[in-house]
């Protein structure tokens, strides 16, 4: 459940409603993701935001970047500009993302995964809503 998502179902299903804790893709609280909603309302106002409708448009936008810096819009040169681009900046709604390193995670098991971080969230009044802003890498153990 994203922070902001509707626990409806969660608390339908399963009747639970309080102590829950959900991670998050997104920032919630970002420019990004206010953009986001923003957009998605002003397209489709009764759909509700979600982790997945983020991603689509996340990659619209990451799409976007690449084809615009491309020479050409072919498979080759997309592929290239991907892999080539080290610092695609979300406006919060992520880290900066860095396509050009491998991640090491799990021994390098999910190379290709470039965004480990989660938002910490908590239900309260029938919504997730973000514990911190911060993001937390879940390939590192926290501090303290």
């Amino acid at each position: 459940f994203p922070a902001g998502g509707d626990a409806g179902q969660l608390e339908e299903q399963f009747h639970i409603s309080e102590n829950v804790y959900a991670a998050g893709m997104y920032n919630a609280e970002s420019a990004g993701y206010r953009q986001f909603v923003s957009d998605l309302e002003a397209h489709e106002p009764k759909a509700d935001p979600s982790d997945q409708s983020a991603m689509a448009w996340l990659a619209v936008k990451l799409f976007a970047k690449v084809a615009n810096d491309a020479p050409e819009v072919s498979r080759s040169a997309v592929l290239s500009g991907l892999n080539g681009l080290k610092s695609f900046d979300t406006d919060g709604m992520t880290p900066v993302l860095d396509f050009t390193k491998p991640n090491p995670a799990l021994g390098g098991a999910l190379p290709r995964l470039f965004n480990t971080t989660v938002v910490p969230a908590k239900l309260e009044d029938h919504k997730f809503v973000q514990v911190e802003s911060g993001f937390v890498d879940i390939f590192v153990a926290p501090k303290g």
